[in-house]
């Protein structure tokens, strides 16, 4: 979304140019190309829209060119004549190229990789078969049909069952139950081993299915490189720059938000808003670098930038973290005239050290876009760091200063730190919270400093798409079982019927509904049947609209060829914009449409003048009726194997969610630990399949039940992630290198020994106990009265309580030594400040339980 702004900015001199790129003639007209069609496609208006729009026009422009063929009639062109009659360019090579371009050159590798590293498998399996069996199955003997049967599912099963990417599976399964087929029905088979009689390179039907797939990948990559090339790694570069910006900014509205003299709630709304897009932001960098290993496949310059990169967005999550975690207890906090006073006396030095360190991370990411610094960045990338140390040491001292004057009482005075509780709170976390990011801004710099003579020192950031993973981890899961043993009944059950056929309405070897099945097959059985009627949607829509424009553009004169182009490039538009902008169902139906629309405009030949084309209305009545019974089979297997359902599974994982929530909770206060939890995401991961969870079970048809409550699942989820950020942000102010894993200091180790304290702890313990009894609403599937209701403990309220303690810890704290500053050089390390924020963060716990616990009542 930044590449525009880039460009522009860069035109006009605002940003100074990144030397590792070449700023040569062919760089300047890329750059000229880019920032036109941005303009065409109005991007200032709406980034979003103007990347899909512009995708969407380059795979229909492409659609139109390697439809040529398939256009313009036979006898106009000796040239198409001739590469159509090559053999293997097929109108698959077509289809292949629409559903497999993606945003960027190395998105569309992967999705390439894994087509064809899918149909190998599946050539190379009939290759060994057709060894054994030179001409498949001729109906003489038993023997060959029942060998094939039991080969055929052993293949499914085990390509279901190993943990390839799932783009692999389908084409391997899809391209190989057609040929399965072919090997059972009795007749000449067009497979044959190679070397052996009868083999043709040319007619072969596994080498025909593999030149196809690697002219429709070759293709694809060439629609991804014109007219200039989208690469994911000039996407991570200027992503990597826009999330400078984007942080910054942040910062910048936080401290406005909190330096007003009343909490202001459309401030807090900006702030938010750029929170969001900062953590959109972070995942589009994450997955530009993955994909970006296609381009370099882990090696050369370009790998060197990823690993910069990728140490880049590490420190941006530690960043986004330490904003969300001052925002999680500031946000509903109202503050008074005093906080209003100390901020308008700190903020000049919260916004030195907020500059001091985004020129030092603005200045690394310019300096790696060549994968390489020298010795004059080296130096003044030390010297910016020193800069970042300065202007924390100078917030410390200031903000020390300005709290004793402000609250002029003594320091061993119980008063003097619960006032500083009370009044400077707000401002205690956002000074902890910016010194904590100005140590990993300097542990970022130090560590791209020691990768020079270590250039291995930085993380490997590896690709995530599924194909480099253990094949055999996590295939024992109940849920991946259930699903591997759903998948290959359904397919078995399909081909089974298709063999053997059903009366009048199927006919006898055919292997449509088992490929129909393939794509249907979901890990989800209970919101199967939704997903099922999109599949349907989309291939009908497609079918019609395309037979209709083919029926009305079927002459072969040159107005007619002309607008059946026209029509095939607008259309083709339509549905890839729809297929890459939408992410739910809808995605599905334009991905389908575009297949089967494409298919039924191409398919056949023009029509001489005075004639008409016959349609294939049985063969189109016939493909709908094998994907209806396609989707009854699959959804009567997922009832005789029901994993149970969606809404089941979602409040599973939100019980499991809380259970991992607790087990922090009583880590952090459990004094007989020695160390804080060491950094993971398995808490972050779980807290996420939440979402995924709650979407599956919104589409789950209910029934006799009651409606799902999709909206309060939604916001329990959300304030499991508020309360994520304030686990981690107690678990690093308690650190003594302030960072997850570490030892627990000195300071948070008195904090422990107080029993208010730990009072507080198991109060947040029961409470949030108290909370996951009640979600088990999400199960209570009647109008009846919810069971907890009577039970007195659900509606317990620990607010007065939690208040009486918080100063009970701290008057307790202030008469202990743990409180002395010597040696302390920044506010992260000030022990007033880390048990002021611990508290804060506790009480921020509180509240965000409190909210759930409201909201899963109002819902009972």
């Amino acid at each position: 979304a930044g590449l525009a702004r880039d460009v522009t900015a860069e035109k006009e001199g605002l940003l100074p140019q990144d030397p590792g790129e070449d700023r040569g003639p062919s760089a300047s007209s890329t750059s000229c190309c880019r920032a036109v069609m941005q303009r065409a496609f109005l991007h200032e208006h709406n980034p979003d829209f103007a990347i899909d729009a512009e995708l969407a026009v380059r795979g229909a422009v492409g659609m139109v060119v390697l439809g040529l063929p398939f256009l313009i009639p036979q006898g106009t062109s000796r040239f198409l004549d001739a590469f159509d009659s090559v053999g293997f360019y097929k109108l698959s090579v077509v289809t292949f190229f629409v559903l497999n371009i993606g945003r960027t050159l190395g998105e569309t590798l992967a999705h390439c990789v894994g087509s064809i590293r899918g149909l190998s498998v599946a050539v190379l399996h009939m290759w060994v078969l057709y060894y054994f069996f030179p001409a498949g199955n001729t109906g003489d003997t038993p023997f060959t049909f029942w060998f094939g049967v039991i080969d055929g599912v052993l293949f499914i099963t085990v390509v279901m069952a190993l943990k390839l990417a799932m783009q692999t599976k389908l084409v391997s399964i899809s391209w190989f139950v057609s040929w399965w087929m072919v090997f059972l029905k009795p007749g000449d088979d067009s497979f044959h081993f190679p070397g052996r009689e009868g083999w043709d390179p040319l007619q072969d039907t596994g080498l025909c299915a593999l030149l196809t797939v690697a002219l429709g990948a070759s293709l694809a990559m060439l629609g991804a490189l014109v007219p200039y090339p989208l690469t994911a790694m000039e996407n991570s570069r200027a992503s990597s720059r826009e999330l400078v910006d984007q942080m910054v900014s942040t910062w910048t509205l936080f401290l406005d938000f909190l330096s007003e003299e009343t909490r202001h709630p459309y401030e807090l709304d900006r702030f938010c808003r750029n929170l969001g897009r900062l953590d959109s932001m972070m995942h589009g960098l994450q997955e530009d670098l993955d994909h970006s290993w296609w381009e370099c496949l882990g090696c050369g310059p370009a790998q060197r930038v990823r690993r910069k990169l990728r140490r880049l967005g590490h420190f941006i999550e530690d960043t986004y973290d330490c904003i969300y975690s001052v925002y999680a207890p500031c946000s509903k906090v109202d503050w008074g005239p005093e906080h209003a006073k100390f901020m308008a006396q700190m903020k000049p030095h919260f916004m030195e050290l907020k500059d001091a360190m985004a020129d030092v991370v603005r200045f690394i990411v310019q300096v790696s876009g060549d994968g390489t610094i020298g010795d004059a960045e080296e130096a003044r990338i030390t010297a910016g760091l020193a800069r970042v140390r300065a202007a924390d040491k100078t917030l410390y001292d200031q903000f020390v200063k300005a709290r004793d004057v402000k609250l002029g009482v003594c320091e061993s005075s119980p008063r003097h730190y619960v006032e500083a509780f009370d009044q400077l709170s707000p401002a205690h976390c956002l000074a902890f919270a910016m010194s904590t990011c100005a140590f990993e801004c300097t542990d970022f710099g130090q560590s791209l400093i020691k990768s020079r003579s270590d250039p291995y020192f930085l993380p490997t950031p590896d690709v995530s798409s599924g194909i480099f993973h253990e094949l055999v981890q996590g295939v024992t899961a109940f849920r991946y079982r259930n699903f591997v043993l759903r998948s290959v009944a359904s397919i078995v059950v399909g081909f089974a019927v298709g063999l053997w056929g059903f009366k009048d309405l199927v006919d006898p070897y055919n292997s449509r509904i088992a490929k129909t099945i393939v794509v249907l097959v979901s890990p989800f059985a209970g919101s199967a049947i939704m997903k099922n009627i999109a599949r349907l949607q989309g291939v009908v829509l497609g079918m019609a609209f395309g037979q209709i424009v083919k029926t009305v553009f079927q002459a072969c004169d040159g107005a007619h060829v002309l607008a059946l182009s026209a029509s095939c490039f607008a259309y083709t538009a339509v549905t890839i914009y729809i297929k890459n902008h939408f992410h739910d169902r809808t995605a599905t139906v334009g991905k389908l449409a575009a297949m089967f629309g494409i298919s039924a405009m191409l398919n056949g030949k023009c029509a001489m003048m005075g004639d008409s084309i016959a349609l294939d209305k049985e063969g189109s009545y016939e493909s709908i009726i094998s994907d209806m019974i396609a989707c009854i089979i699959v959804v009567v297997v997922d009832e005789i194997y029901f994993p149970g359902r969606a809404s089941s599974n979602a409040h599973e994982e939100l019980d499991a969610s809380f259970a991992k929530l607790l087990e922090a909770i009583g880590s952090h206060f459990d004094r007989d630990t020695a160390d804080t939890r060491k950094r993971d995401k398995s808490l972050l991961s779980a807290f996420q399949k939440l979402y995924e969870h709650n979407d599956e079970a919104g589409d789950e048809p209910r029934w006799w039940r009651t409606p799902w409550k999709q909206d309060i699942f939604a916001q329990t989820a959300d304030f499991l992630q508020r309360m994520r950020y304030n686990v981690r942000s107690l678990e690093t102010a308690g650190a003594t290198s302030f960072t997850q894993g570490g030892a627990k200091d000195q300071v948070f180790q008195a904090l422990l020994e107080s029993p208010g304290f730990q009072m507080l702890g198991q109060n947040l313990k029961d409470k949030v106990g108290i909370v996951r009894r009640l979600a088990s609403v999400f199960v209570h599937e009647t109008t009846k009265r919810f069971p907890l209701l009577e039970d007195k403990s659900t509606t317990m309220a620990f607010r007065d309580e939690t208040e009486r303690l918080v100063s009970e810890v701290m008057g307790e704290v202030a008469a202990s030594k743990a409180l002395q500053r010597e040696g302390a050089v920044a506010v992260r390390e000030d022990p007033v400040c880390r048990i002021i924020v611990q508290l804060a963060y506790v009480r921020s716990m509180f509240q965000d339980v409190r909210e759930m616990q409201h909201n899963l009542l109002r819902a009972c």
